[in-house]
This record gives C-alpha cells, structure tokens and sequence, in this order.
C-alpha cells in the first residue's frame, strides 16, 4: 500500500509473490484500470471474501476504476471501510465477510447476492473519511444523531 512504484500497475503485480500462485500475469500491455480490476475479481473468486475492501477504502484518483475495485495506486489509503469487531456495537465479531453463493461478474459490474435489512429513507451529506467515524465510536453516533435532526426540520 505504501510503496512509491512509479508504475502504478507494479502496486499490484508486488503483491502477486504473497499468494501461492499466480492470480494475474505480469502484463504492461494492459492499463492499470484492467490489471486493478482483474486482480480485485481474481481476490473475491479465489479467497470469496470482500476483505479487500477494508484494506484500500474507498479514496480514488484514477475514475476510470468500476466502483467495486479499489484504487491501488493510492499511497496512503483513507475511507477504509469498518472491520467487524467484537467491541462494536454495529457489527458483531460474526459479522460475515464472505461472498455468498451466486455472485457474478459482467464486464464491469460486479453483482453479489445480500440479505434486505432495510431501505433507506435519505441521504446525508459524505462522511468525513476519518477512522474516528467507525459505527460504534461515540462520534459515529452523534453524527448520525445529528443528521437525523436536520433531516426531520
């Protein structure tokens, strides 16, 4: 995540000697969008987990990148998505991480099957992406108190 590669496909292709074989070739024929999204969907079908997402947020500089693939040329990651944790009130350490059963991909889209909880009734503005913001802390709270005040004035 850190490192200073000039290349920004090298974030990724530095990360293939972690896995036990190879999940993408080495190719500099290809664009750092297709080699970032070819590795984020070899990651979810091999491991079928979503972990992924927690490690490199949601911050982009490269917009060319579909939604659900992170952008690995980031340096220093901020918008990290919250990790299940037994001490949260949100999420409960069971909290699961895994792709069910039926998820696909198409081009660029990526669907997976989820359980309805609830709808949501409105938008607020973005959170602040500061990991003091995990549901569970107590600034969490009172910024969702917060907004839920302005929303019904």
């Amino acid at each position: 995540m850190l490192c200073l590669a000039t290349d920004p496909r090298d974030k990724v292709y530095d990360l293939l000697g972690l896995f036990d074989h190879p999940l993408v070739s080495v190719d500099y024929n290809l664009s750092a969008v297709n080699v970032f999204r070819e590795f984020t969907q070899r990651i979810i079908e091999d491991t079928h987990q979503i972990e992924i997402f927690h490690w490199y947020g949601t911050q982009k500089h490269m917009h060319d990148l579909p939604s659900w693939v992170p952008d690995y040329s980031v340096s220093k990651p901020i918008g990290m998505l919250p990790r299940a944790t037994a001490g949260s009130m949100f999420f409960s350490a069971s909290y699961s991480r895994r792709v069910l059963p039926g998820h696909r991909f198409d081009g660029d889209d990526l669907f997976m099957r989820g359980k309805y909880v609830e709808a949501i009734q409105a938008l607020g503005d973005e959170m602040i992406a500061d990991p003091i913001f995990i549901p569970g802390r107590k600034e969490f709270t009172e910024s969702c108190v917060n907004e839920k005040a302005l929303l019904l004035n």
